[in-house]
């Protein structure tokens, strides 16, 4: 759901009027409270959903996400489960099936659903990686976010999906058609716009 900043998100107190002043989440800045009363109750629920981003319309994207707050190169943006893994495949006689929770899941498009709502980008301004499960004691298929480069607050935060290419030293024609033949769209990011050089172009330029 879209998160409504004039109104407290445990009691529903809007801000409107002067002297209803509502205060954000130390941490994320993306929730609001009007007291701390109301920010403890809430933070059982909160404390796995705080994060510095919010959920955005972009038009013909759909939805993706914002920065709630100025975010530095190597912070942690979220961590998200994988809601389906290769453990929800069964063995069939015509060849390998999910299973009937999986399929349901699927069906919702809910294989990494935070993460699900990042929007692409050739020039990204994040990056996601799997996380060592035995290192972080999580047998369960988890990924991070974290940024790579700052990232203003308000600016939306992208990746880069095709994320296991050799990108950036494929070719700008080479990544486009990789993400159409395997994403559906024609990416119109600020390289694929011609607003921002292509890195790996720009490394071939600088050759001697």
């Amino acid at each position: 759901n879209l998160t409504d900043r004039n109104k407290c998100h445990k009691c529903h107190k809007t801000g409107q009027r002067k002297n209803d002043k509502l205060s954000k989440c130390n941490q994320c800045h993306s929730i609001t409270y009007c007291s701390q009363e109301c920010q403890r109750e809430d933070w059982p629920r909160h404390s796995d959903n705080c994060v510095p981003v919010m959920v955005k319309e972009y038009g013909e994207k759909g939805q993706g996400l914002v920065a709630a707050k100025n975010i530095k190169p190597g912070e942690l943006i979220l961590t998200d489960k994988a809601v389906v893994s290769n453990n929800d495949l069964e063995l069939d006689i015509y060849g390998y099936m999910v299973t009937e929770d999986a399929e349901r899941l699927l069906i919702n498009q809910k294989i990494l659903k935070d993460i699900s709502l990042l929007n692409h980008s050739c020039a990204p301004n994040a990056a996601m990686g799997l996380l060592d499960g035995i290192v972080n004691r999580a047998p369960e298929k988890r990924f991070e976010v974290r940024a790579i480069k700052d990232i203003p607050k308000e600016e939306e935060v992208t990746i880069f999906y095709p994320w296991d290419s050799v990108f950036p030293l494929d070719p700008l024609s080479r990544m486009r058609k990789t993400i159409q033949e395997n994403f559906g769209f024609d990416c119109k990011c600020s390289v694929c716009s011609g607003e921002v050089p292509h890195y790996g172009e720009f490394l071939i330029s600088s050759l001697p």
